[in-house]
């Protein structure tokens, strides 16, 4: 299972910004930790850098927040 909360703090923080509310994505995209699953522009998804298809994994490794 995956665990929300570890993949969002894999995120990048942003200077004197609270990070359990905003972060960065790797794209340097700007996204709000209660907008998972959102298509505004700050919403995010769970990412595999390595896709499922291509043989990636569920582990913590292998998942990002990425702006969706």
């Amino acid at each position: 299972m995956i665990d929300e909360q570890e993949v969002w703090e894999k995120g990048h923080e942003i200077p004197n910004v609270n990070p359990d509310i905003w972060r960065k994505d790797d794209e340097g995209n700007i996204i709000r930790r209660d907008k998972r699953g959102s298509d505004d522009s700050d919403g995010w998804e769970v990412d595999h850098v390595t896709p499922k298809s291509k043989g990636g994994s569920d582990d913590i490794d292998n998942l990002r927040p990425l702006q969706s």
